[in-house]
């Protein structure tokens, strides 16, 4: 356990990794939802189709990212 120093004050000597092979097919699926309640009401239905990850983004993290100097260039 690292604890104050966010992993820049370790070494790390021995790492034991479970790989997982890399899916046949990936895509990336955007849906707007009206409301964030309404978002997190369908969590329950996109499951079932075993995604990698499902990532919520709000308009405050929206705005976040609208403040970064990169934001237009990307």
């Amino acid at each position: 356990m690292l604890a104050g120093s966010e992993g820049t004050l370790v070494l790390v000597h021995e790492a034991k990794l479970k790989l997982t092979p890399l899916p046949a097919f990936q895509e990336l699926i955007v849906v707007k939802y009206e409301s964030f309640d309404d978002a997190l009401q369908a969590v329950e239905i996109l499951v079932t189709s075993d995604p990698t990850a499902i990532e919520t983004v709000d308009e405050k993290i929206l705005d976040l990212a609208r403040e970064d100097e990169i934001y237009h260039r990307v």
